[in-house]
């Protein structure tokens, strides 16, 4: 995984699981308010490009709301879609 702030790779599935379960133990909801949306399906591939933003919400504050853009990538498998690949980025 190659996230977007300084020193975010994972390079192995510890790397990985130790930033997740860092990211879900921060005590605040993560969310997207992605008004734009353009889904385009070719076969058993989709992909999403998403505008809008990013909302970091916490008990006993008020909402934060940063510019958030995002593309994802999904393979349809056995009559299914799966997630394959998130990029997300805040633009300056």
């Amino acid at each position: 995984m190659v996230a977007s702030e300084w020193g975010e790779i994972c390079r192995t599935r510890a790397e990985l699981e130790a930033k997740l379960r860092a990211v879900f133990a921060i005590p605040a909801t993560i969310l997207f308010d992605w008004p734009k949306r353009k889904l385009t399906i070719v076969g058993n591939a989709a992909w999403i490009f998403a505008e809008g933003d990013l909302i970091i919400r916490a008990s006993g504050t008020e909402d934060v709301r940063r510019p958030y853009l995002a593309s994802c990538i999904f393979e349809k498998l056995g009559g299914e879609w799966h997630w394959l690949q998130f990029f997300g980025s805040e633009p300056v």
